[in-house]
Order: C-alpha cells, then sequence, then structure tokens
C-alpha cells in the first residue's frame, strides 16, 4: 500500500458519536504529488514571472482532482441505489435515470483522469526544466514518453518512471495506451459501460458494470470496477514514487527548500450530499493507503 497517495481515514476503536475528528483521522483523498504544483508555485525555483504557469496548473488540478473523485463517489452511489432496484421484485420508477447517470458517471471519471494525468505531464516538464520543440511538443503524458522525449537530459531524473510506462500491465495501458487503454476504448472504438445484476455468494444481488463493445474485441477486462482498480492502484504506486523524485530533484536546485510536513489531500464527502454517502468496497476503487480503515466507509448528512 501506498502512504501518500490514496484514500485514507483511522478513527479509533470505541470513539464517542459526535466526536470531533482531528486532522489525522477525517477521510481525506492524499495525493502527494500536490506538493510538488505547490513548490513551484510559490517556492524558489522559477523567477517570479514564470510562477503564473504552475500557479494556473496547481488551480487547475486541484479543480478537477475534486470533480474525478465526486464522480467516482456519485458512481459508487448510483451502484448501490442500482443493485437495490435490482433486487426488487417491481420495477423502479428511476431505474432508467439512474442507468442513464451512472453511465455518464463512469464516462467522466475516464476523462478526468486524462487530464489530471495531462496537469501531471505539465508539472514535470516545469519541474525539470524540459524544453518543448515543434519536432518534440511536452503538453501531454503520451509525448513524454515517447523515446525522442525521453532522450533529453532534463528528463534524466524522471526518465526509468516515463519508461515503465511503455510495459504491460501498468495503469497507462489500461487506461490510455491507443487502441488499448479504456478511455481510448470508450472514446475512439464505440465502446461502452453497460450495466447488470448478478446474484453474489451470499445471494444478495450485486450491480455490475462491464465496457463492453459489439463490433470489436480488445484483450481487456471487461469488469469495468475491476479494471478501475487496477489502474488507479498502479497509478498511485507511480505517483508516489513520482513525488520522491521530484521532490529529491528540487531540494538539489535548492539545498534550504523543505518539503511539505503534512500531506496534501482532498476532502472525501465532496459535494456534501444531503442524504449521505457510503463508500462501498464494491464501488469505490480508489487504493486505501496504508494504516487507513478498511470500507465501507459512511458520512451522515451535514449538520444544518
Amino acid at each position: 500500500m501506498t502512504k501518500r497517495h490514496g484514500i485514507y481515514q483511522c478513527i479509533p476503536a470505541g470513539l464517542p458519536k459526535g466526536t470531533r475528528l482531528t486532522s489525522d483521522q477525517v477521510p481525506v483523498f492524499r495525493c502527494g504529488i500536490l506538493q510538488v504544483f505547490g513548490a513551484l508555485q510559490s517556492g524558489p525555483f522559477l523567477p517570479m514571472p514564470d510562477r503564473t504557469k504552475p500557479a494556473i496548473l496547481a488551480n487547475h488540478v486541484g479543480e478537477v482532482c475534486c470533480r474525478f473523485i465526486y464522480s467516482l463517489q456519485h458512481l459508487n452511489t448510483l451502484m448501490q441505489r442500482m443493485a437495490t432496484n435490482f433486487d426488487c421484485d417491481s420495477f423502479a420508477l428511476d431505474s432508467q435515470q439512474i442507468y442513464l447517470e451512472a453511465g455518464c458517471q463512469a464516462d467522466h471519471v475516464l476523462t478526468y483522469l486524462n487530464t489530471i494525468i495531462d496537469d501531471v505531464a505539465q508539472l514535470i516538464v516545469l519541474a525539470t526544466g524540459a524544453k518543448a520543440s515543434k519536432k518534440h511538443p511536452l503538453d501531454s503524458m503520451g509525448q513524454l514518453k515517447n523515446d525522442g522525449v525521453l532522450a533529453m537530459p532534463a528528463l534524466a531524473p524522471v526518465h526509468s518512471l516515463l519508461k515503465e510506462l511503455n510495459d504491460r500491465g501498468t495503469w497507462w495501458e489500461l487506461a490510455f495506451k491507443p487502441h488499448h487503454g479504456a478511455r481510448q476504448l470508450l472514446i475512439h472504438n464505440q465502446y461502452v459501460v453497460t450495466f447488470s445484476g448478478a446474484q453474489s455468494s451470499d445471494g444478495s444481488i450485486e450491480a455490475k458494470a462491464n465496457l463492453i463493445s459489439p463490433y470489436k474485441k480488445h484483450s481487456i477486462d471487461s469488469d469495468f470496477f475491476k479494471l478501475l482498480r487496477d489502474i488507479l492502484v498502479s497509478l498511485c504506486d507511480w505517483l508516489e514514487r513520482l513525488e520522491d523524485v521530484l521532490v529529491k530533484h528540487l531540494q538539489t536546485l535548492h539545498s534550504a527548500w523543505k518539503p511539505m510536513s503534512q500531506c496534501p489531500s482532498v476532502c472525501l464527502g465532496q459535494g456534501l450530499p444531503l442524504s449521505g454517502v457510503i463508500y462501498h468496497p464494491l464501488y469505490f476503487p480508489l487504493p486505501l493507503c496504508d494504516g487507513a480503515d478498511p470500507l465501507p466507509w459512511k458520512f451522515g448528512p451535514p449538520c444544518k
């Protein structure tokens, strides 16, 4: 398990109801790589006139992270409602609405994730000082991992991490590799996420999501939530190592700079849903950080 990329909540056993949680106990999505965005925005690494771009980038990635988490959270809730409807004998009037809304959120999850990844690519360029050219534009992760770009001396600190993305089974292959990754299949290859009910081992009905196409077949796991888990586990591990490399690189540039003592994070329970929210182990695919309580996690409605 990672320590600085993934979801974390650790509530002591027997904590009286209504006790105010400390900052180390509240449920969050830890995202350590955000500290590098902040360092380039306010640290001593760039001249003041050049800090506008990292400031815009930091604001953008923070906003998109919130939307990404909200889409995962909302899809998680819709899947639980769908399972309840599948378990009913009578047809639920909101079934079609839930089905369509869940499909939209499944698409959004991968779109937002793609945007976050390209923001991280921009971060790598700014942190290392790599220079773009007409032959080698550097505005996406797909461009950074090309062999011609990997040869740039400025990218030496992250060379092995970028080269690794060409290996089989990485988050890049599972999510973004052309003609293979889930996001690419959804956008370019007539794939769609569909939903159905299935009986579990204990006799209850689970909602299932599958990434399928009636026209083409690719060697990809059609179980959408298993695929998301595989992508996000691999990505969080990679981001953890990327953060470590970039922090060490920045410290070689300015030894007086110190990384943040507390891991940057995004609060869970995004949007303060009035009905509360349950993060279900079947339907919320972000990986747990080391030491986190196991799912399910339940958050009550906001106080009035």
